[in-house]
């Protein structure tokens, strides 16, 4: 990455932030389904080497989702909106999966982690375009077994993408009727156990890369995280309350769109 000055840059992560946490608020969401696509453009901008740029993008973004994964699961367990039963099962498969996939990360040109996000971030709008939930349903999960593997499979893809594997969790829940609330407060402190050994992964995997100095701890952008916590802590609640103001049909069309577009600008540069 060029030596910018020091202003120069704290501007530049200062505006990612607040974009990332206003849209952040605005969505409903916490983590790297908007903080990726921004850090992306982010280093994109700063100049940052291009096999490098994915990689960053999503190493961050996890490192971010650490403390507001903490600090949304710490609020959902206070209003019992957290099935501990999930939890206990499904932990030690997330962090299998995940420690998996941000060491692999390493070893995977930026034009595959570009496409895998693209891909799995479009399916992501597209399921919340056509998927109907049935209510009707048990709510009972699946057998022991088939969890542990879509837990592992969760814990894989959010660490290539740089989500808290909200996304993911919330959608599994609700197809087996879980109700929304609930599986929204499991997923938010799963979030926890997918992000911190996420972040760590990337910072090894990506120790000691050519192009990555200054202000990097393997693929993690330190400066990018002190920065952007506080930030999108001050404009997350910004877009909450325009969210309020909005239709829900319309929020939910502005969330899709979103997505896509994401996805399309993060597959366009692949080619």
């Amino acid at each position: 990455m060029p030596e910018l000055e020091m202003p120069v840059l704290i501007a530049l992560f200062i505006l990612a932030g607040s974009v990332a946490g206003y849209m952040a608020g605005l969505l409903g969401i916490g983590g790297g389904a908007v903080l990726v696509p921004v850090l992306f453009q982010t280093f994109i901008f700063l100049g940052l080497d291009e096999a490098h740029q994915m990689h960053a993008a999503v190493a961050t973004s996890l490192t971010i989702i650490v403390l507001t994964s903490i600090q949304s699961g710490r609020i959902h367990y206070k209003n019992d909106a957290v099935d501990m039963s999930v939890v206990r099962q499904w932990v030690p498969f997330l962090v299998t999966g995940v420690v998996s996939g941000a060491l692999l990360a390493g070893y995977f040109n930026a034009e595959v982690l570009k496409i895998i996000f693209a891909i799995l971030t479009s399916l992501i709008a597209l399921n919340m375009m056509f998927n109907k939930v049935d209510d009707s349903l048990d709510g009972k999960m699946p057998a022991i077994w088939l969890q542990r593997g879509v837990a592992l499979i969760i814990g894989f893809f959010s660490a290539l993408m740089g989500i808290g594997g909200g996304a993911f969790s919330v959608t599994t829940m609700r197809l087996f009727g879980r109700p929304i609330h609930k599986a929204v407060g499991t997923a938010a402190v799963l979030g926890v156990f997918i992000a911190l050994p996420g972040s760590l992964g990337f910072v090894v995997s990506g120790w000691g890369k050519e192009g990555l100095a200054p202000y990097f701890l393997g693929y993690v952008n330190w400066l990018a995280v002190l920065l952007l916590i506080p930030v999108t802590t001050l404009t997350a609640p910004m877009g909450a309350r325009m969210a309020h103001k909005i239709d829900r049909n319309r929020l939910e069309k502005i969330f899709i769109f979103f997505l896509f577009l994401a996805s399309a600008r993060i597959l366009w540069s692949v080619f």
